[in-house]
């Protein structure tokens, strides 16, 4: 990451969700099929939990990045309809599954990085996180072959 730039990803989301550019942004990191895709009998993959090889030809999955960005857009937007009174949008169920999952992929990625904290940051002993240099997974890689290997034709983050 360099110069409030995380692996080429700007920071695109600094206006309200109503906002056709923010809806835009957050749609674009979400490919045809919303992540989810169709695993062959014949793919090449460990053993994972719920995974039966044996019992169908294939089986469909979701990618976990594009599950977390849902997740991410979900709370987003329920900030929103709070600040504008709106409480019932989004079920309390559905985002309190997105905080324990996105708890749990951040633990998971355990990103190392050291971000330094500077006297120029907005609140004292605090970073911004932008600057740092951080160990990417190339999202265009995962957002192209979760697209060709779509299980759905259907597209948005909701």
């Amino acid at each position: 990451m360099a110069d409030g730039d995380l692996q080429g990803a700007k920071e695109l989301f600094g206006v309200e969700p109503s906002k056709e550019p923010a809806k835009e942004a957050w749609r674009s990191l979400i490919p045809r099929g919303k992540g989810f895709v169709m695993i062959r009998n014949s793919t090449s993959l460990a053993d994972f939990p719920g995974l039966k090889h044996a019992e169908r030809e294939e089986q469909q999955a979701c990618v976990a990045v594009f599950h977390q960005l849902h997740c991410l857009y979900m709370t987003y937007a329920a900030y929103w309809d709070a600040r504008a009174g709106k409480f019932d949008e989004i079920p309390p169920r559905h985002l309190i599954h997105c905080w324990d999952y996105l708890r749990q992929s951040i633990m998971c990625a355990g990103d190392t990085s050291l971000e330094w904290v500077s006297e120029h940051q907005p609140l004292p002993n605090a970073t911004t996180g932008w600057g740092f240099q951080h160990t990417c997974k190339n999202f265009d890689a995962i957002y192209d072959w979760a697209e060709r290997h779509r299980s759905k034709e259907n597209e948005g983050i909701e």
